[in-house]
């Protein structure tokens, strides 16, 4: 199994509900199965800014 980089966006108040909200959409959309390569499978983020940004300013 190789993995594959991916981009997911999410709003929320603050970052643990965004992420959460990520989660569940992921799971939701692509099933609960085992490896989906989404976010679904993530348990854990890295916050690289702090203050909230545009989608295309956060992928660069």
């Amino acid at each position: 199994m190789g993995a594959y980089d991916f981009i997911t966006t999410s709003s929320g108040e603050d970052v643990d509900t965004a992420f959460n909200r990520a989660q569940e959409e992921a799971a939701w959309e692509h099933g609960h199965g085992g490896y989906t390569g989404t976010i679904a499978e993530k348990d854990e983020f890295v916050m690289v800014a702090d203050n909230p940004m545009s989608p295309a300013a956060a992928e660069k």
